[in-house]
C-alpha cells in the first residue's frame, strides 16, 4: 500500500475500527505489541481488544484475558490447563458474536486461533492471520483449513509463501519483525568480548522448558568447565519467567551460572557460543550471529506422538530457512549433557567451524529480510480495514 493511501486515513477522521487480536506465545505478544503501536500510529481510529501479554497490553490492548494464563506446551500440560483455556476461548468467541469487530487478527497460536477463526467465519468477520502457524511442519492438511477460514495471511519466513499459495491462501512475506527488535537493541549496546570463553544458556521461556532443559544444561556446563576451566556461563532470564522459576536448578548446579534479567541481546551477543531451546530465540541468536547449539526435550509421550507427525527435516528454524544443517540440533535423548558439551566444545575449539557458522548465520539474516517489517504489516492491516471489503 502506498504512503498516500495511509495518509488519507490519518489525515481525515475515518470511522473508528475495532480489531479483535489474539496472541499466545511470548514471541507473538512481542510482535503483537509492535504491530498495535504501528497500526495506531498510522490510523489512530483503530482500537484493539482480545488476548495478549504484557507487551500488547502496554501498547493499548484491552485484554479479555492474558495470554500467559493459557500458553502451555505438551499434551499433558494442555490437559491440566484445559478449564482456563476453554473459558478464554468462550470469552473470545462470544465477543466475536456479540460485538462483531471489523477484523479478527490472529498471531500464530494455532490450536486456539483455529477455533477463533472458525467463530469469525461463522459470524462473517474477516480474518487476518499474521505469523502463520507452523502446521506445515506437522499437520500439513490444516493448511487447507486455513485457506477456507483466512482472508489474508502474512508469513515471516520466505519459504512459507509457496506452501500457503499452493493451498489457495492469499499470502505475503513482508519480512521478519525480529530484525527491527535486534537492530534496535544493538544500537544501544556496548559489547565487550572477554578473554575467557563465555557460554550463554537459553533454556526457554516456559516453566516446562526450564524443568526439562536446565538439568542437562547444568550438567553440560560441568563437563565443559572440566575441559575449559576458564569458561563462564550466563543465562538471560526470559521475560515470561521470574528468578524463582530457575533458582532451585541453580542451587543444584555444579558450576556457577550468572542470571541476567532484561539482557538477552547483550548476553547472547557477548557469548562465544549459545545453547538455545528451539524457538524464537534461535532466530534472534542467528540475527546476532552468535554460534549456537539448538536443543529441545519434550514429555516422553508427547515426543512419541510428535515424532510421528513431524514432516520437516529440522527443528531449528535457522536450518529450515537455510534448507541445510547450519547449526547442530539435539532432540530428546540426543539433548543429553554429553551431547550438548560435545557440540559446544567443537565450536569453542575449532576456529574454522565457528567462523563458517557465523558466516552462515549472516546469510540467514539476509534471507529473513530487511528492517521495517512491523511497519509494512501495519500498512497492510490499515489497508485491509479501510480500503478492502
Amino acid at each position: 500500500m502506498s504512503d498516500t493511501r495511509v495518509s488519507n486515513v490519518t489525515a481525515g477522521s475515518p470511522a473508528e475500527k475495532r480489531v479483535l487480536i489474539v496472541a499466545g506465545e511470548a514471541s507473538g505478544d512481542l510482535y503483537g505489541g509492535r504491530l498495535i503501536r504501528e497500526v495506531t500510529r498510522l490510523a489512530p481510529g483503530v482500537s484493539f481488544f482480545g488476548v495478549g501479554g504484557a507487551s500488547m497490553r502496554e501498547a493499548g490492548l484491552s485484554a479479555l484475558c492474558r495470554s500467559e494464563d493459557i500458553t502451555v506446551v505438551g499434551l499433558f500440560e494442555v490437559i491440566r490447563h484445559l478449564g482456563v483455556i476453554r473459558r478464554a476461548l468462550k470469552a473470545v468467541t462470544e465477543s466475536i458474536r456479540t460485538t462483531r469487530p471489523d477484523l479478527v487478527l490472529l498471531i500464530d497460536f494455532p490450536d486456539f486461533n483455529f477455533r477463533v477463526a472458525r467463530a469469525a467465519a461463522k459470524s462473517g468477520v474477516r480474518v487476518f492471520y499474521y505469523i502463520s502457524p507452523q502446521v506445515w511442519a506437522w499437520r500439513r492438511g490444516r493448511v487447507k483449513t486455513l485457506a477456507r477460514l483466512v482472508d489474508k495471511m502474512i508469513v515471516i519466513f520466505p519459504f512459507e509463501v509457496d506452501i500457503y499459495k499452493e493451498a489457495g491462501v492469499d499470502v505475503e512475506f513482508l519480512g521478519h519483525p525480529l530484525v527491527d527488535v535486534v537492530r534496535g537493541r544493538l544500537e544501544n549496546l556496548t559489547i565487550e568480548k572477554k578473554g575467557n570463553p563465555v557460554i550463554a544458556l537459553l533454556p526457554g521461556s516456559r516453566k516446562g522448558e526450564i524443568e526439562r532443559h536446565m538439568p542437562v544444561m547444568c550438567e553440560a556446563a560441568r563437563i565443559i568447565r572440566d575441559k575449559v576451566p576458564n569458561a563462564s556461563f550466563t543465562m538471560p532470564l526470559a521475560p515470561t519467567l521470574v528468578r524463582e522459576d530457575v533458582q532451585h536448578h541453580l542451587a543444584d548446579c555444579p558450576v556457577p551460572i550468572a542470571v541476567r534479567e532484561g539482557a538477552f541481546h547483550e548476553v547472547v551477543k557477548s557469548a562465544d557460543v549459545a545453547v538455545v531451546s528451539s524457538g524464537t530465540a534461535t532466530v534472534e541468536t542467528a540475527l546476532l550471529t552468535t554460534p549456537m547449539v539448538v536443543i529441545y526435550r519434550l514429555n516422553p509421550l508427547t515426543f512419541f506422538l510428535a515424532r510421528r507427525l513431524i514432516r520437516v527435516p529440522y527443528i531449528a528454524m535457522v536450518n529450515l530457512v537455510s534448507s541445510r544443517r547450519v547449526v547442530p540440533e539435539l532432540i530428546q535423548d540426543e539433548a543429553s549433557a554429553e551431547g550438548i558439551a560435545r557440540e559446544v566444545l567443537t565450536i569453542l575449539n575449532d576456529n574454522a567451524v565457528r567462523d563458517r557458522m557465523k558466516q552462515d548465520l549472516r546469510e540467514v539474516g539476509r534471507i529473513i529480510g530487511e528492517p521495517g517489517a512491523s511497519e509494512r504489516i501495519a500498512h497492510k492491516v490499515v489497508e485491509f480495514l479501510y480500503h478492502e471489503g
